[in-house]
């Protein structure tokens, strides 16, 4: 049954129209559907008119998540963050180079993120993800966790067109910034720094 006020639509589609051959791992492509994300994540003040508009910029806020965590039965949601630690949200794709050489970089300074929690978070398949988890070892860094968004609720609330994506959030869990593309270290650094000194400054 189609909603009122919803249009129904169907598209031939042949080896042409296609686009056949063209799409690869780590491609970006644009899905039309009917959904109401910000119902089912309690977002209410997002509609389908704000569409333009992504979602992250009037809930500046850690957004709803529930992610699902490698042992394939537990979630991690936002009650989850630790209280008093920023954190540091990366979007990736395991098979996107970019989001591999950002992890690299990562890891080889995971000392300097002591006090920052990062989360690494991909709609791609399950099975992939635990094998880029395995390939950095990412599992024994006690500040990194690594999860699936099996709906696909960030992409649409961030409105992804590059990957990495990388979001920003003080202890409070408020939104510092955002960034699509690789960042070099020091530069994600500077932005939980230069959070910090502000809010010294403010007390």
């Amino acid at each position: 049954v189609i909603p009122e006020g919803s249009r129904a639509m169907t598209v031939k589609v042949d080896d042409v129209v296609g686009i056949s051959g063209f799409i690869m791992p780590g491609t970006l492509v644009d899905v039309v559907v009917v959904i109401d994300p910000a119902e089912k994540a309690g977002l209410s003040g997002f509609s389908q008119a704000d569409s333009i508009v992504a979602p992250y910029k009037k809930f500046p806020f850690f957004p709803p998540i529930k992610l699902l965590l490698p042992d394939s039965s537990s979630f991690y949601t936002r009650d989850d963050l630790p209280k008093k630690k920023p954190v540091m949200l990366m979007l990736f794709n395991p098979q996107c180079e970019h989001c591999r050489h950002e992890t690299e970089e990562l890891t080889k300074n995971i000392a300097q993120f002591k006090d920052i929690h990062i989360l690494m978070i991909t709609a791609m398949p399950f099975d992939s993800m635990l094998v880029f988890r395995e390939k950095y070892q990412l599992a024994k860094y006690e500040n990194i966790v690594v999860a699936q968004d099996p709906n696909y609720f960030l992409i649409t609330y961030y409105m992804l067109h590059n990957l990495p994506f990388l979001a920003f959030y003080d202890r409070k869990k408020q939104l510092i910034s955002v960034f699509e593309g690789s960042l070099p270290i020091s530069s994600i650094l500077e932005v939980f720094k230069g959070k910090e000194e502000q809010g010294k400054k403010d007390n």
